[in-house]
């Protein structure tokens, strides 16, 4: 006895009957695979994602002018933006994708006209060689620090979407884009011309659309796009840091975890070998083997198509962005420089040829867009007249080398350095800014009255460095000037009442999914009885799902197993949204995090946010398992009270963050552990 493999629906209603093409299968995954969560009414609201971003819009763009000096690494990335409107080559350690957003953010920030030609004469002019070096009042500080606000604000609704797509409830999903948002850490990175903002963002938007992948039908529009997404989010991620190959390998890791699932229940077993072996023998040997190789090639066909559009849109098309953004580099960097230094001479022949072929004003915006166009003819042009031909691909090969080289080389310490297994409870904050200043003793009495704290209980105590805090901030958007004796520190500083729950959440996770725990609204959603019986539907309804997505559409067919075969199911793009992938989130976690304890560089706290969206993300999910017997109440009231301690802590330790003035007491009551100095 044969039958079809096809998707039917949970209550059991009747499939529509296959039509010529015997395509009805796929049609039915399609349409049984919504975008809603399992339970709709636990679900994240748009207007959720929405005050998520206005709060985060709100923190990082509030006095992003503030200090109008040179913070810890801008004294690099400020040069190496300044260069894409001078032509000076330079060179870097890091893929050149972040910084041509930094520039490109500095001349969509520096306005038009006459006020644009200002600005971006002021930015040329500025040196960038020192931390606390005075910018000049008309350089595009906000379009230089807008670039990381903004992608440090959009990281909060994409964390609560990511905790979403992964079976968070409402509320602990809403807590994780929150955490975001009162993370100090984050807060300070995202206020900076800095690259690791972008990184941050382009990592969770990996794995965003990785899940959101999972859950679409295979080879529908849905799918092609978020794989198609996905691409270009690791393209843009390891464009900017090498350390996004970690979230790369990630999420291919969960692609050749798919590809393994397609394999075994869509691969016929041996048994099933022989039964039809068996079935064909009174027909002859020839058509016993022309059934095998049918049944081999339905199930071949569709896995090795979908293996090519996996190897094509997560490999091919990354690594295409990955080299768009060196053509625009190169194509910017005309002039003579320092980087000349570090490059070969036919390296740099072939950087000059290149702009001696097709100049370009200097400081356009079409220069940015049209660099990546009519490079190869300008080029080829430009080689006939060069004595060292060198092609795009062996420039593309020679920097990256001597990239890698230049990382394996850096063997200097740090004082600010930290070791990585210290990372996930922010025991190392980072300096990356610091101004004494002094003020007239005439005024000094009343500033210190609005940042000093009084001797009282320690509750009463914490309250009041919580509102001295929030008059710091008052004060300096006011334009106050800072007390007497006070001082202006700026740390990147983790928020312990972020980061200290949610590192112990994630490892409940790890230890719960080693273990065999079911996460994820299908077995959290509702709470008590009820969320059990929602999460024994769910896995009915997956045992009782086929894999209608495995159909050969391609070539009209589907594929014909076994009666116990298909008894047993494959997980549909449905059912698999009732299996949260921990598999992801702990690779994803493991490969951004453990691979550094093999690195001998010197290595920061920075170096771990792309594995704090995944903590967030694991903390969530361990968190409606933990108020799960509790009901719905004991969720919301769990969130309520973590989400008031992050905002406390974002409160408190605000004027580390921002760089506001304190006192010496004020700092002694904020640095709890000698090791945070």
């Amino acid at each position: 006895m044969e039958i079809r493999l096809r998707t039917v629906r949970a209550d059991a209603r009747a499939d529509p009957a296959p039509d010529a093409s015997g395509r009805a299968g796929a049609r039915v995954a399609a349409s049984a695979a919504p975008d809603e969560p399992h339970d709709a009414a636990s679900g994240l609201r748009a207007t959720d994602c929405a005050l998520l971003l206005a709060a985060a819009l709100a923190s990082r763009c509030w006095a992003l002018r503030t200090p109008r000096q040179v913070v810890f690494d801008e004294v690099h990335f400020g040069k190496f933006a300044r260069a894409y409107f001078t032509g000076e080559h330079y060179f870097d350690i890091h893929p050149p994708m972040g910084k041509l957003v930094l520039a490109l953010g500095a001349w969509l920030g520096a306005g038009i006209g006459e006020p644009r030609a200002r600005a971006l004469a002021a930015l040329r002019a500025a040196p960038f060689e020192h931390i606390g070096e005075p910018l000049a009042p008309d350089v595009p500080l906000l379009g230089l620090r807008g670039v990381a606000a903004i992608a440090s604000s959009v990281l909060a609704p994409l964390g609560a979407a990511l905790a979403s797509a992964v079976g968070c409830s409402r509320e602990a999903s809403a807590l994780v884009g929150w955490f975001v948002v009162a993370d100090t850490a984050l807060l300070t990175e995202g206020r900076l011309a800095l690259v690791d903002a972008q990184l941050c963002a382009a990592c969770a938007a990996q794995l965003y659309c990785a899940l959101r992948a999972r859950r679409a039908a295979r080879w529908g529009a849905a799918w092609l796009g978020w794989l198609c997404l996905c691409g270009l989010s690791i393209g843009f991620a390891v464009g900017t840091k090498w350390t996004a190959l970690s979230m790369m390998a990630a999420v291919g890791v969960d692609s050749a975890c798919a590809l393994g699932d397609h394999v075994r229940h869509a691969w016929p077993s041996a048994r099933e070998l022989r039964l039809r072996g068996r079935e064909a023998d009174g027909r002859g040997p020839r058509a016993a083997g022309a059934r095998l190789a049918g049944a081999l090639r339905a199930a071949l066909g569709p896995l090795l198509a979908e293996a090519g559009a996996r190897l094509l849109l997560l490999l091919a098309l990354p690594c295409a962005v990955y080299a768009a953004a060196f053509a625009v580099h190169f194509r910017l960097l005309h002039a003579p420089g320092e980087g000349d230094g570090f490059m070969s001479e036919r390296f740099i022949a072939a950087l000059r040829a290149d702009a001696a072929a097709e100049p370009a004003p200097r400081g356009q915006l079409w220069r940015l867009l049209a660099a990546a166009h009519g490079l190869r003819g300008a080029r080829a042009r430009a080689r006939s007249a060069s004595a060292a031909p060198m092609s795009f691909w062996a420039m593309l090969l020679e920097l990256n080398a001597r990239m890698l080289s230049a990382n394996r080389s850096i063997t200097r310490g740090h004082s600010w350095g930290s070791p990585w297994y210290g990372w996930p409870f922010g025991l190392k904050p980072i300096l990356y800014w610091t101004q004494g200043v002094v003020e007239t003793a005439e005024t000094a009495s009343a500033r210190l009255a609005a940042l000093d704290v009084r001797a009282g209980s320690a509750l009463g105590g914490g309250v009041e460095l919580v509102a001295a805090s929030v008059r710091a901030l008052l004060l300096a958007g006011a334009g106050v000037p800072p007390a007497a004796g006070a001082r202006c520190m700026l740390y990147l500083f983790a928020n312990p009442a972020v980061w200290w729950p949610t590192v112990t959440g994630a490892l409940g996770f790890a230890l719960g999914t080693a273990a065999g725990a079911e996460w994820g609204a299908s077995s959290c959603a509702g709470g008590g009885a009820a969320g059990a019986r929602h999460g024994s539907a769910a896995r009915a309804d997956w045992v009782g799902r086929v894999g209608g997505d495995l159909a050969d559409a391609e070539h009209g067919d589907a594929l014909l197993l076994s009666p116990a075969r298909a008894a047993r199911g494959a997980p549909s793009a449905r059912g698999a949204r009732g299996r949260p992938p921990a598999r992801l989130l702990i690779a994803a976690w493991a490969l951004c995090w453990l691979p550094f304890a093999a690195v001998s560089r010197v290595q920061f706290l920075y170096h771990y946010f792309p594995s704090l969206v995944v903590t967030l993300t694991m903390a969530g999910l361990a968190l409606d398992r933990a108020t799960q017997p509790h009901g719905a109440h004991a969720r919301r009231l769990a969130c309520g009270a973590l989400a008031a301690a992050a905002a406390a802590g974002c409160a408190f330790w605000a004027p580390l963050a921002l760089g506001l003035p304190l006192t010496e007491h004020g700092f002694d009551r904020r640095f709890w552990f000698d090791a945070w100095r």
